[in-house]
This record gives C-alpha cells, structure tokens and sequence, in this order.
C-alpha cells in the first residue's frame, strides 16, 4: 500500500484495528500498532534524512584561489574536496596567461573558464577566494558556459580568521570551519605553485 502511494489508508486501516484491540482490552497488540502507526508516519522523515546524507556524501567541492605579487608571475589554484576530504589526484594549476597587472577578479575568470571549458568531472559547489565582485564576475562566466553551479565567494579578513560568504544558486549549508579549512588549502596550493613559478623565473 506504502508503494501505492496509500499510506494514509493504511494508517487509518491500523487505527481502526488498533481502536477494536483496545475495547476487547488487548492494549499489548493494540499497543503494537500503535508502535506501526508511528513508525509508518515517520517514513517521510526517514527517506529525507537518508536523501540529505547522500547528498552530503557524494559532495563534491571545488575551490579556486589567486596567487601574484603585483601581478607578477600569477597563477591560479583549484582544489577538489570530496565527502569534506581533499582529492589531490583532482588537484589542478594555472599559470595566468591573458591578465597583465594587479586584476585578481580577472585572473579568477581566466581560471574559471579554463576549467570549465574543459570535460572534467562538475562540481556541486564552488568556492571562490574573494568577495562581491568575484562572485558577479563567476555568474557571468557560469552563464555564457550555459552551466548552473551553486557558488560562495568567501572573504576573509587580514588574520584569515574571520569569512564573509556569499552566495549565488542553490545555498549548501557547510560548517564555518570546513569551509575556511578548504579555502585556507587551496590558498596554501596556490601559493606553493606561485612560488615555484617565480624561484624558475628567478634562476633564468
């Protein structure tokens, strides 16, 4: 009946039954039921639950951060986290080609429709190292690649303690802290790349 979609009918089949049971006095199979009953009205909860904790589950996240000193030898991160662990196997690097200067919001671009454009597996949600202007320059790309991706600019003030998030598409409640850990990685990669990039350009 629950498969047919007539679970109410089912529920009130029990009650009736229940109700028989307890004027006959047989309150311990009347008390069964009633134990069916609840159980039957939380299946809802029950399949929700489950729905939410695969979702949880099958997460993937993809962060993005800009590394340069003055515009100087730029480069780009992308970190992927999956089930709220980091996938360093899907780890990928830009090397900033089309941006001249101090212009993150524009690198951030390049970075993104690089990536994009690519057939790599889509996240379910990305994290952008940045604010406002970020986050309207990412729906801009999104939208000309024709895709639809849940997106969180985070800011983070001068200590990296403190974030400010926005959002754009679907809102993915995250913990603080699994968010910040994520951003402060892709951070430490995209500053492990720029550094690499600038000791070769160095020692030519």
């Amino acid at each position: 009946m629950i498969l047919d979609g007539k679970k109410e009918n089912l529920v009130k089949k029990i009650e009736k039954e229940m109700k028989e049971l307890a004027k006959e006095h047989e309150f311990e199979k009347a008390g069964e039921l009633r134990n069916r009953i609840f159980a039957l009205q939380h299946i809802n909860d029950v399949a929700l639950i489950s729905k939410e904790e695969k979702v949880k589950n099958d997460l993937r996240i993809e962060a993005y951060d800009i590394s340069n000193i003055g515009g100087e030898h730029a480069v780009g991160s992308m970190v992927v986290f999956q089930n709220g662990e980091p996938d360093k196997s899907q780890y990928r690097k830009f090397k900033i080609k089309s941006v001249d200067g101090s212009n993150d919001v524009g690198m951030m671009a390049e970075v993104l429709f690089r990536r994009f454009r690519n057939s790599w597996k889509k996240p379910n949600l990305i994290l952008l190292d940045g604010g406002a202007g970020h986050l309207n320059m990412a729906k801009k790309v999104l939208t000309e690649l024709n895709l639809k991706i849940p997106m969180m600019a985070v800011a983070k003030g001068p200590t990296r303690k403190k974030i400010d998030l926005r959002f754009s598409g679907t809102k993915i409640k995250l913990d603080e802290n699994l968010i910040k850990g994520i951003m402060d990685e892709a951070h430490r990669f995209a500053i492990s790349y720029h550094r690499k990039v600038r000791k070769k350009a160095f020692l030519k």
